[in-house]
C-alpha cells in the first residue's frame, strides 16, 4: 500500500475507489486502461505496480484456498480407508472360514492355520504406514501454505510424496471400495499438483 500512499489525495482517492469496486473481479487489463488516464508516468508506474501486487495476492489466496479444500477431501479419503481396512480383514476371515468348512465338512477346523492365513493376508494388504504418511504430508502441506516464503518447490515435493503413497495404497488394495477411494486420492492429488504450478 506504500506506493498508493505517495499519490496526491485526488489520485489516491480515485485509485482506492476503483480498486474497492473491482476487488471481487480485478482484471489487469481493466486496471491498466484506468491507469492510462493519468498523465504522470511515475504515478502510473506506481499504480500499475500496486495493482499488480493486489492481483498477485488475490490469485495466490484463491489458489491456496482451492488447495486447502482439496487437501480436506484427501484427508476424508484417508479417514475412510483407515476405517474400512479392519472390516476387510473380518470379511476375509468369514469367507475363509466358509470355504474351509465347505472342504472339510463337519471336521474340526484348525484355528491356528486360519490365524496364520489371516496374518499373512493382513500383512499383504496393510496400508497403515501409508495412511500415517499421507496424514503427515497433508499436515506438512497445510503448514507450508501458511508460510510467507517461496513455497512452490516445497509443495511440489510434498505432492509427489502424496502421490507415491496413493499409488502404494492402490497397489495393495484387494477391496473395491478402498480401490475406489485410492483412485479418488490420486485424482485429487493430481489436481493439487496442477494448482501448485501457479504458485511460486
Amino acid at each position: 500500500l506504500r506506493p498508493l500512499g505517495r499519490l496526491p489525495q485526488r489520485n489516491r482517492s480515485a485509485a482506492t475507489e476503483f480498486l474497492h469496486k473491482k476487488s471481487h473481479c480485478l482484471q489487469y487489463a481493466q486496471a491498466v486502461r484506468f491507469l492510462y488516464n493519468y498523465k504522470n508516468l511515475q504515478i502510473t508506474g506506481l499504480l500499475a505496480f500496486f495493482v499488480f501486487c493486489v492481483l498477485k495476492c488475490a490469485m495466490l489466496a484463491k489458489f491456496k484456498k482451492d488447495i486447502l479444500e482439496k487437501l480436506n477431501f484427501i484427508s476424508e479419503c484417508v479417514d475412510y480407508i483407515v476405517e474400512r481396512s479392519p472390516e476387510i480383514i473380518e470379511d476375509y476371515r468369514q469367507k475363509l472360514y466358509e470355504k474351509v468348512s465347505e472342504v472339510i465338512g463337519n471336521a474340526q477346523i484348525e484355528q491356528s492355520v486360519l490365524a496364520t492365513e489371516l496374518v499373512v493376508y493382513a500383512d499383504k494388504i496393510c496400508v497403515d504406514e501409508e495412511m500415517v504418511r499421507l496424514k503427515s504430508h497433508i499436515d506438512s502441506m497445510k503448514n507450508v501454505l501458511e508460510s510467507d516464503e517461496s513455497i512452490g518447490r516445497k509443495l511440489d515435493f510434498i505432492a509427489q510424496e502424496l502421490n507415491r503413497e496413493a499409488n502404494t495404497t492402490l497397489s495393495k488394495s484387494s477391496d473395491v471400495r478402498i480401490s475406489g477411494k485410492a483412485i479418488e486420492l490420486k485424482t485429487e492429488i493430481e489436481k493439487v499438483r496442477e494448482q501448485i504450478q501457479n504458485i511460486e
